[in-house]
C-alpha cells in the first residue's frame, strides 16, 4: 500500500500484502471469461461454495491475478510486470508482498483509460467476491441451485457469498475498486476541454458512476477496517465517522496514527466476572459503554463535569467575570469581550468589554468535554485564561496584533440554582447573538486536546488536514457553526495555530492524481463541507442542504440545543424556538419556519415529527442510536455534496413533490426489504428498500429483516415510488446512472390536485437486463410466465423475496404530498 501518504511519525508498520501471483496477467478480450483460459472451468455451484470457504493458496493467488491485475491491467491498457513493478522480497520471508509505488505513476500514464468497460466489470467481480466480507452487499433475487453448473465469473455474482480470501488480499483489492474510478475522474476532470466532444465525456462518466454506484466501501459492521482500528484503541464513535468522511486509504492512515487520547478506554461490551468458578453477569451500564454514535468521554455530565487546570498546574485559583456586567453588557444588545492578561497578571477578575462593533476579536471554538467549560457560574482556573491569552496574541495572519477573546465558558451566563428572570433573559440575549458573534469576530480558534497534543513542525499538510477532519472538535453538534461562519478559522496544535484557509489554498491547487485519489479529493470535500456554507447566500434551502451533510456525523450532549443550533445557523426567529415550553417541540418550531425544504431530507430514514404536515421531517438530524452515518453506498451521488435533488416547497399539509412514479397495488400482500416489479411493458426491475425507523411501530422491523403490510397499516394496498431528479450543484444538469433513486410511499388519499402519501422509506431500483442478471431473469419468466396482471390474487409468492408485483409506470410529472 505504498502509494498511500504516510504520517510523519507512524506508530504501526504499514498493511503489508502477501503477493501470492508472481504470474502475469495474460488474459485478452472480456475478463469475465479468463478463467475458463486457466483451467477454472464451469462446475457446479455446491464445488464453487467449498472453494470460496476455504480456499487454497493457488486459488487464492489465481484470484489475486485477475481481479487485481486483471482489472488494473484493463484500465492501463498494456502489459503489467508483476515481479518488476509490484514485488518486494523481505529478507526471512517465503512470499514477497505486494508494493504499490508505481502504481500512480502507471495510472498517470495511462490517461486515455480505454478499457473503461472492462474494468467496470472487474470492480464488479471484485466487490462480489470479497465485499461481502467487509460490509452489507445485496444478494441476487435468487441464489443459484447447488446442482447448477456456472462459470467462475457467474458464481461470484449470482452467489450469497464471499471468497474467504486472506484478508489483507480483500482489503488491497477493495482499495483498487476506489481508486480507479477516482483515478478516471481525475484524469477526466483534468482533461475536459481535451475531449473529442462533450458525449465522449459524459459517456464514460456515466461508467464511473455506475461503478461509484455498485461499490461498497469500507462498510461498518465485521469489517477488516473496523477491526484494526478498534483493536489499536481507537473508539467505535470516531471509527464511524472517519468511516463517513474517508475512504479506505484514510482509515488506513490514521491506523498508523497515535489514537487521541491514549491512556482512555473505550469498552464496547459487559465484563462478565468469575467468582467462585460461577460466572455472574455485572448489571448492565449502557452510559460506560461507547458505541457508533456516541463516546463516553464526550459525554457531559453536569453533576460530575469539572474544569480543568492546564497540564503542570498544580491548582491555581479561579478568575470570574462579575455576573452584573455581564448581563448588562448583552442587555445593550452588544457582545461581551474578555481583556487578555500578561504572563505577570495575578487578579482574580476577568475584565469585561463590551464590543464596538470595529474592535477585532478572537472566539475561542473548543469541545466542553475537553475541560474547558464550566457548568455552574462564568468562572475558569487563571492558567486557562492566561494560557488563552497567550495564544490569541501569538496568532499571525489576519488575526495578529488581536487582545480581546470571547469564550462561551465566559461570556455565556451560568448561574448555580435557579436563575432571576434577568439572569434568564441575559442568558436567552446571549444564545440569540450566537450567530453574530462568529460571523462578526476576526477568526475563531479552535482548541482540540487531541490537536494540542501534537506539535506540527514537521509534518506534511495533508497529515495536519488528516488530524483537523479526524478531531473530535468535528464531530459535535455546536463546533460547526463556530467553524462554518468566522471570516478564518485557526487551528492550534502544540507548537503554533494554524489558518484552515492558507493551508487548503496550496494543497488543492497542487493536488496531483496520487494524492486526490488517496487523501486529497476526500480533504478537499470535508473543507468544503465545512468552510463553504458562509459562501451559500441563494435560499435557506440551499443552507439547510449542507448543514444536513454535515449534522449526519456529529453529536451532543444535550439534545434540545439542535434546533437552536441550526436556527442560529439559518438565521431563523430564535424566539419562536427559544418559546416553546417543552424543548423537545424546538425542532418543530424549526421546521415550521422553513418553505423550502431540499429534497435530500427525505432520504432521512430515523425517527420523523408525529405532526400533522410534518411526518416527513427528522427529528433530528444528528448522529444517533435510531439515525446512524449513511450506510446506503447504492446512492453516494446523493451524499456527495457536489450533487442533490431540488428543493421542495412545504406547506401545512406537507411536502409538495413533482415526480415520475412506479404505482404498485399489493393487495393484501406484505412489502418486504426487495422485491421484484414488472411494468406494463413487460420489463423486469429489482427494487432495494431502506425502510424507515418508524417501521418498528407500523411493521415488522429488524436488522435482518423487515417489512410492511400497506393494507394493514395504512388502510389501502397501493404503494408508489416516487423517482428522484439529481442534479449537479456545479452545471445543474441532471446526473445519469443505471440505477435509479426515489421514494417508496403508501398511499392516504387522493385529489384532483394531487395524491397525498406517506414515505416508509427510500427505494433504489435497478432494471434487469439479459446480460448482467440472466439467472435472475430467467427465474423470473419461469415463475411468471404472464405478460400483464393486476389481480391480487395473481401474485407469485417465493421464500427469497418474499412476494413478486406488477406495477404501472407513470412517467408523467405529477403532484405529490408527502404529509
Amino acid at each position: 500500500m505504498d502509494h498511500i501518504p504516510k504520517p510523519a511519525h507512524p506508530v504501526r508498520e504499514r498493511l503489508k500484502v502477501p503477493l501470492l501471483s508472481l504470474q502475469n496477467y495474460d488474459g485478452y478480450g472480456d475478463i469475465m471469461n479468463y478463467p475458463e483460459s486457466q483451467d477454472w472451468t464451469p462446475r457446479p455451484y455446491r464445488e464453487w461454495m467449498r472453494l470460496f470457504q476455504n480456499p487454497p493458496e493457488h486459488f487464492q493467488a489465481f484470484i489475486q491475478r485477475w481481479l487485481y491485475f486483471g482489472t488494473l491491467q484493463t484500465v492501463l491498457s498494456c502489459h503489467v510486470d508483476v515481479l518488476r513493478d509490484f514485488a518486494v522480497w523481505v529478507p526471512g520471508n517465503e512470499i514477497p508482498f505486494l508494493t504499490t509505488r508505481r502504481l500512480m505513476e502507471l495510472l498517470e500514464n495511462a490517461r486515455n483509460f480505454h478499457g473503461i468497460t472492462q474494468m467496470a466489470k472487474g470492480i464488479d467481480l471484485i466487490i462480489f467476491a470479497v465485499a461481502k466480507e467487509f460490509g452489507n452487499i445485496k444478494n441476487h433475487v435468487y441464489p443459484p441451485d447447488p446442482e447448477q453448473v456456472l462459470h467462475l465469473s457467474h458464481a461470484i455474482r449470482q452467489g450469497q457469498m464471499s471468497i474467504a480470501l486472506d484478508s489483507r488480499i480483500s482489503a488491497s483489492m477493495l482499495i483498487l475498486t476506489e481508486l480507479l474510478p477516482d483515478a478516471l475522474s481525475y484524469a477526466y476532470i483534468d482533461r475536459t476541454t481535451q475531449m473529442s466532444s462533450r458525449e465522449q465525456y459524459e459517456g464514460r462518466m456515466k461508467l464511473v458512476q455506475e461503478i461509484q454506484g455498485s461499490k461498497t466501501g469500507a462498510a461498518l459492521g465485521d469489517s477488516f477496517f473496523w477491526r484494526i482500528l478498534r483493536e489499536t484503541g481507537w473508539c467505535p464513535f470516531e471509527v464511524s465517522f472517519m468511516f463517513a468522511r474517508f475512504n479506505v486509504c484514510g482509515l488506513l492512515f490514521a491506523y498508523e496514527l497515535a489514537r487521541p487520547g491514549p491512556s482512555q478506554t473505550h469498552n464496547v461490551i459487559r465484563i462478565r466476572s468469575h467468582q467462585a468458578g460461577r460466572r455472574v453477569c455485572q448489571p448492565p451500564d449502557y452510559q460506560s459503554l461507547c458505541t457508533s454514535y456516541t463516546c463516553v468521554h464526550r459525554v457531559l455530565e453536569k453533576n460530575t463535569y469539572s474544569t480543568a487546570h492546564v497540564k503542570g498546574c498544580h491548582g491555581c485559583h479561579d478568575v470570574s467575570a462579575d455576573t452584573g456586567e455581564l448581563c448588562s453588557i448583552l442587555e445593550n444588545e452588544t457582545i461581551p469581550l474578555i481583556l487578555s492578561i500578561d504572563e505577570n497578571d495575578i487578579s482574580d477578575k476577568i475584565h469585561l468589554v463590551p464590543w464596538d462593533g470595529d474592535s477585532s476579536y478572537v472566539a475561542i471554538s473548543h469541545v466542553w468535554s475537553d475541560g474547558l467549560g464550566n457548568v455552574r457560574d462564568n468562572s475558569l482556573p487563571h492558567c486557562q485564561l492566561k494560557r488563552l491569552s497567550t495564544m490569541v496574541r501569538n496568532l499571525v495572519g489576519k488575526a495578529s496584533n488581536t487582545v480581546l477573546l470571547w469564550l462561551d465558558t465566559i461570556c455565556v451566563p451560568q448561574f448555580q440554582g435557579a436563575p432571576s428572570l434577568e439572569q434568564k433573559a441575559a442568558k436567552r440575549l446571549a444564545i440569540k447573538k450566537m450567530r453574530r458573534t462568529y460571523q462578526d469576530c476576526k477568526a475563531a480558534l479552535v482548541l482540540d486536546s487531541w490537536l494540542l497534543s501534537t506539535s506540527s513542525g514537521d509534518i506534511p499538510n495533508y497529515e495536519i488536514l488528516m488530524r483537523v477532519f479526524s478531531c473530535a472538535w468535528n464531530s459535535r453538534l455546536w463546533t460547526y457553526q463556530e467553524g462554518a461562519l468566522p471570516p478564518t478559522v485557526y487551528f492550534h496544535f502544540a507548537d503554533k495555530a494554524h489558518d484552515l484557509d492558507a493551508l487548503i489554498k496550496p494543497f488543492s491547487s497542487s493536488l496531483g492524481m496520487g494524492m486526490y485519489c488517496t487523501l486529497g479529493g476526500r480533504l478537499i470535500r470535508q473543507y468544503n463541507n465545512l468552510r463553504h456554507f458562509r459562501k451559500i447566500t441563494e435560499s435557506k434551502a440551499n443552507q439547510l442542504a449542507s448543514v444536513i451533510n454535515a449534522m449526519n456525523c456529529r453529536t451532543t450532549s444535550v439534545s434540545t440545543d439542535e434546533a437552536i443550533c441550526l436556527g442560529t445557523l439559518l438565521e431563523l426567529d430564535l424566539a419562536k424556538i427559544l418559546d416553546e415550553k417543552n424543548p423537545k417541540n424546538r425542532m418543530q418550531a424549526f421546521w415550521k419556519q422553513l418553505k423550502e425544504i431540499p429534497g435530500d431530507v427525505l432520504q432521512y430514514s430515523g425517527p420523523k415529527l408525529d405532526t400533522q404536515g410534518l411526518g416527513w421531517a427528522p427529528q433530528s438530524l444528528l448522529l444517533s442510536r435510531d439515525h446512524e452515518a449513511p450506510e446506503t453506498p447504492d446512492i453516494p451521488v446523493i451524499l456527495d455534496s457536489n450533487w442533490s435533488s431540488k428543493s421542495l416547497t412545504r406547506t401545512d399539509n406537507g411536502l409538495i413533490l413533482e415526480s415520475r412514479a412506479t404505482v404498485i397495488n399489493c393487495g393484501h400482500c406484505r412489502l418486504g426489504r426487495t422485491f421484484s416489479v414488472k411494468d406494463q411493458d413487460g420489463f423486469w426491475s429489482e427494487y432495494q428498500i431502506y425502510y424507515d425507523h418508524p417501521l418498528k411501530t407500523k411493521g415488522y422491523y429488524s436488522e435482518k429483516n423487515c417489512y410492511i403490510v400497506p393494507h394493514q397499516f395504512y388502510g389501502d394496498g397501493q404503494v408508489a415510488v416516487l423517482f428522484v431528479d439529481v442534479y449537479s450543484s456545479n452545471n445543474h444538469e441532471r446526473a445519469t446512472s443505471s440505477a435509479d433513486l426515489g421514494y417508496l410511499v403508501v398511499m392516504k388519499e387522493e385529489s384532483t390536485e394531487a395524491k397525498f402519501v406517506e414515505k416508509v422509506g427510500v427505494a433504489i431500483l435497478r432494471r434487469l437486463d439479459d446480460f448482467r442478471d440472466q439467472h435472475d431473469l430467467s427465474s423470473l419468466r419461469k415463475l411468471c410466465p404472464f405478460q400483464y396482471s393486476f389481480e391480487a390474487e395473481q401474485y407469485v409468492h417465493d421464500k427469497y423475496k418474499g412476494h413478486l408485483l406488477f406495477g404501472f409506470q407513470d412517467l408523467e410529472y405529477r403532484k405529490w404530498v408527502i404529509t
